[in-house]
Parts: structure tokens; sequence; C-alpha cells
């Protein structure tokens, strides 16, 4: 079971470096996507090994707890509170974060593109925490 956790482990772990890698090579927005994708994998691998861990009930022997919704739920409160949090933080300071309108055709899809990568992680990991 080690083993198969650790195999499992390599892949947030790779994307956290290859993120790493490419900033150090000034790819900053492909280096930052695959940190976030690295660290979201990362989270979800490690809450599917608590929640598998969990005991259930002992006189069933019943083990793991069937939360993949609930976590990518919590998992998206979180991160939308943390993301409100930083921007007012931010508000300000010099770094303000200011939105800008998308200004063609290949900005709308590269935005269209990134949500469906996004929809397609979501449903993968709960697909994986299942």
């Amino acid at each position: 079971k080690g083993n198969k956790l650790m195999e499992e482990a390599m892949i947030p772990a790779g994307a956290l470096l290859t993120g790493v890698l490419l900033l150090v090579c000034q790819q900053e927005v492909a280096g930052l996507l695959a940190i976030y994708f690295g660290a979201q994998a990362g989270f979800s691998l490690y809450m599917k090994v608590v929640l598998s861990n969990t005991v259930v009930s002992q006189e069933l022997g019943i083990d793991g707890v069937p939360a993949g919704f609930l976590v990518t739920a919590i998992q998206q409160v979180v991160a939308f509170m943390v993301m409100v949090l930083i921007v007012a933080l931010l508000y300000f300071t010099p770094w303000r974060y200011t939105p800008r309108r998308l200004k063609s055709m290949k900005e709308v899809a590269c935005v269209l593109l990134f949500s469906f990568a996004f929809a397609l992680n979501i449903g993968l990991n709960n697909f994986s925490l299942a």
C-alpha cells in the first residue's frame, strides 16, 4: 500500500518540480499553472489517504468515507475564501488586483479552455476519491 501511495505522490511532486523549473526558466504562466495543478493534485491525494483510512464502523469492518463531492466542495469554498481574502488585503496596496477585459477571441478561447481543464480536473479528482 505504501508503494502505491509513493507512486501516486510522484505525479503532484513532478508537477510541482516542473512548475519550479519553468519559473526558473522565465516561463511564469506555465510554471504557475504546473505548480497549481501539482498542489491541487497533492491536496486531493492527501484527502484520499485521510478519508480512505478513516474507520467508519469497527463492528461492521467499514473503512473509508465516500466523500468525493464533499471534499471538492470544501476545496472550492476554501480556495474562494482565500482568493477573496488576498484580493481584499491587496486592495489598498500597489499590487491591487484589477481584472481586465478580454480583447480577442484568442483570449476568450484561452479562458474557455482553462475553464474546461479546471472542470475536468475537478471531475477526475472526484473520480479518484471515489
